[in-house]
């Protein structure tokens, strides 16, 4: 019997103990899938900043949708959303991951007029931007129960609700009052929804507006460059005050006066998306870097050198951008910059293939290239003291002598050949008449007013580490090797220990910048930034506000720092920070 009754209740448990496991996986399951969703939405980090301690730029120029406010034009770029202020005609600091959204390549963005609300729709879901605090509330896809490859397209506001659609054609419903996101279950906007993106109304033709010289607009929504370049139309939006706002796939944003039929481009942000190099001269920054199809396939820039004039004010109008492309200057030897040097009016560009010298003044570039006897036709950095121009290069240093930059042929000589021939030079910094290298087989000195230099004992294995980086400041050198960071006192031909020797596992070292106050290191796990007064190291990174955390250039000016990274550049007001972390 005893058996007999285990037989008959077994089966009963047993499904009882199945449906209880079951319960138990289902609820970790959701309590999982919720804090997920929680953990996009909160963006944590960035509540520790204020709106505009951190600011990032990248390729502004392809934009898939506009949005008009009665102040400002917003258009939705593959790498944030950038801003232009009607009444000012000028741009202002675009908004990005930086600011706490979620993604930055825009799929869709709108402009609630009843609620004064901005709106985006991205890879990862949906961003909204309260009006007031200007912070940014994300809502993950899997709120909607969306599937990964499908995105937001359009979306609509009326009085009542605000409409949401997918590129599957999904549509949901949001109330004014902000309660939860429903699906639509067949009903249907009016006609008095205000749409943008896939929904927006736009014209079959378009009117024939004039644009300034070389540039063509077709009305079929084709706008042409005056290097023949071609872009589409993707998207358009007008505001209160007779404005046509044009987005174009490739060659940024128009303005269109209707009234007038004038169509002009305005254009902000880098002509390539990763950054090697940063440089500030009297008036501006330079900003230049190597494309990279390898990470970035979908790198989608124009090429080029990127000037911008004034980048410390944050805001900019259509002059204060320029750009400079090798495929359209025989006279420049490359684009792809590893590294900036700026004297007496004239900049010079380490490139991938030789050196490209701009004359400032006289608006005209040089160029200086390996059949002209540069050791190797890559150009990793260059440095000026009085009358030369130093150049790493992948097979030494080399020395040229500025005076024959106006001949047809260069005065290129060989530093040291015993000790660097064929030895890779990563980096250079000058202090006074010494010049600091960073190189394959370690840290390096040349005294170029006595003509001698040699490898720098550290008595240890640090003198034979692969160099990356360097940068002096205040009687201290600072080297980025394969084991870490070494900093080298140069009155008491010392090396510092620990913190300041400091070794990152597992992270490649790609720059160093030395300040006042700070050392800053640029890294593939984001930046850090020594503090010499409490001898301590701090980690910024993309959960901070970084553009991305591949940190290949830093720029220091003032209350701020710069970034070059994989995707764009970021500037960080760091001085409010320093004192109290």
């Amino acid at each position: 019997m005893q058996a007999s009754n285990r037989r008959l209740q077994s089966p009963t448990g047993n499904i009882f103990m199945r449906r209880f496991h079951l319960n138990i996986i289902y609820f970790f399951l959701l309590a999982g899938l919720g804090l997920y969703a929680f953990t996009l939405r909160r963006s944590p980090a960035n509540d520790r900043y204020r709106p505009g301690d951190w600011v990032s730029y990248g390729v502004n120029r392809y934009i898939s949708s506009v949005a008009a406010s009665p102040e400002q034009a917003f258009f939705g770029t593959t790498t944030g959303i950038a801003r232009y202020d009607i009444l000012r005609s000028q741009w202002q600091a675009p908004y990005t991951t930086s600011d706490g959204l979620a993604d930055n390549r825009m799929s869709v963005i709108g402009f609630d007029h009843i609620t004064s609300t901005l709106w985006c729709g991205h890879a990862l879901g949906l961003s909204r931007q309260h009006p007031a605090s200007l912070r940014w509330t994300n809502f993950p896809k899997i709120e909607f129960g969306l599937a990964y490859n499908d995105e937001f397209v359009s979306l609509g506001f009326d009085n009542n609700n605000n409409w949401f659609e997918t590129a599957s054609g999904r549509m949901f419903r949001q109330d004014k009052f902000g309660n939860i996101f429903s699906p639509a279950d067949g009903q249907t906007p009016d006609a008095s929804v205000i749409w943008f993106g896939a929904r927006a109304p736009r014209p079959r033709m378009f009117p024939q507006f004039f644009m300034p010289a070389g540039f063509l607009f077709d009305p079929k929504g084709i706008v042409q460059d005056n290097h023949l370049r071609q872009a589409p139309v993707t998207s358009i939006s007008e505001d209160r005050w007779g404005n046509m706002w044009l987005g174009t796939w490739g060659l940024g944003a128009l303005r269109v006066d209707v009234n007038l039929g004038q169509a002009q481009p305005i254009s902000i942000g880098l002509a390539s998306q990763r950054v090697d190099a940063l440089l500030f001269d009297e008036e501006g920054l330079w900003i230049g870097g190597v494309r990279n199809t390898i990470r970035q396939p979908r790198d989608e820039s124009l090429e080029g050198i990127t000037y911008w004039r004034d980048p410390q004010a944050g805001i900019s109008d259509n002059r204060d951008w320029r750009y400079y492309d090798a495929r359209y200057n025989f006279s420049m030897s490359s684009d792809e910059v590893n590294g900036f040097e700026f004297h007496e009016g004239k900049l010079y560009c380490a490139t991938q293939n030789g050196i490209s010298i701009y004359d400032t003044r006289k608006d005209r570039w040089q160029r200086l290239m390996s059949s002209d006897g540069l050791a190797s036709e890559r150009v990793n950095d260059v440095a000026v003291h009085e009358n030369y121009l130093y150049a790493a290069t992948d097979l030494g240093l080399n020395r040229i002598a500025l005076a024959t930059a106006r001949k047809d042929s260069f005065g290129i000589g060989e530093i040291l050949p015993n000790l660097l021939r064929h030895i890779r030079v990563e980096d250079l910094e000058r202090q006074e008449n010494l010049l600091w290298a960073a190189t394959a087989q370690g840290p390096f000195v040349y005294d170029m007013a006595k003509a001698t230099g040699g490898y720098i004992d550290a008595g240890d294995d640090a003198s034979r580490a692969a160099a990356y980086a360097v940068s002096y400041y205040d009687s201290l050198v600072w080297f980025g090797t394969d084991l870490g960071i070494d900093a080298l006192d140069v009155n008491a031909r010392t090396w510092l220990g620990a913190p300041a020797r400091q070794s990152f596992a597992g992270t490649d070292i790609y720059c160093i910048e030395a300040g006042p106050e700070a050392v800053w290191v640029g890294t593939n796990a984001g930046v850090y930034k020594y503090h010499g007064g409490r001898k301590e190291w701090r980690q910024y990174t993309a959960e901070d506000g970084l553009l991305d955390n591949h940190v290949n250039a830093v720029a220091l000016d003032e209350d701020f720092v710069w970034f070059g990274t994989d995707l764009g550049i970021t500037v960080f007001r760091w001085k409010a920070f320093h004192d109290v972390e």
